[in-house]
């Protein structure tokens, strides 16, 4: 009978092969959110805040405009309206965790 060493998913997550393919798959879900935001572009910082970080066992598509929550998901303006909001992450991501293409 094999034998699967407790906790290998520690071991194999920060392998160079597996590091690679993390990246490239971050990097396609940042290009993809950028895409589906560009058509509402007004001053382009929340597709320029759109990036690619690396982390110790793999990466992460991180929004690092401060107003990403409020143009993504909608925000109320000063007079209590609701400006519905552009769900450029959820046009990619949708439901579950990676690009739609790819399921």
């Amino acid at each position: 009978m094999a034998y699967v060493k407790p906790n290998i998913h520690k071991t194999v997550a920060g392998m160079p092969g597996v590091m690679q393919v993390l990246k490239a798959h971050a990097t396609v879900v940042a290009g993809e959110i950028k895409a589906a935001a560009a058509p509402h572009r007004k001053t382009g910082a929340f597709e320029h805040g759109i990036k690619v970080r690396r982390h110790r066992k793999g990466y992460s598509v991180n929004l690092e405009d401060r107003n990403s929550a409020s143009i993504n998901y909608g925000h109320f303006t000063k007079a209590g309206e609701w400006v519905e909001g552009i769900h450029a992450i959820e046009h990619v991501v949708g439901a579950g965790s990676g690009p739609r293409s790819r399921r």
